[in-house]
């Protein structure tokens, strides 16, 4: 877990992110900034556990999950219950040696089974 992530001003002039609903962006925001999140973009957390941090039913969080994962700002595999923000790294990048070092530890806790490891850009 990483304590700070970068939020561009510029996710406002995005194509995608100023169309989604109101839940969609706040459920993209959580999702960014959610204390499971790793510094490599990835984390492990079912949906039920992001309902119930938001505070919000399974019923409510569908439409808006389906929102982010069709306008892929988002990947979720639902075997190993592992999300990821395919351009985090854009925008929070390794810095030096350390953030290197930690980002390789991140990669332990990841699920063998999720898909993403070839989508990681270190």
């Amino acid at each position: 877990m990483s304590r700070y992530r970068a939020i561009d001003v510029r996710i406002w002039y995005d194509d995608k992110f100023p169309k989604l609903s109101d839940d969609s962006k706040l459920l993209f925001f959580y999702l960014l900034t959610n204390p499971r999140g790793t510094m490599l973009g990835i984390s492990v957390q079912g949906r039920t556990d992001i309902a119930e941090f938001l505070g919000w039913s399974l019923k409510r969080l569908a439409k808006p999950f389906a929102e982010l994962l069709r306008e892929r700002l988002i990947g979720y595999h639902e075997n190993s219950r592992t999300l990821y923000l395919p351009h985090f790294l854009r925008y929070n990048p390794i810095d030096n040696e350390n953030q290197a070092k930690a980002a390789a530890k991140c990669l332990d806790d990841i699920p063998q089974n999720c898909p993403y490891f070839q989508d990681i850009k270190l």
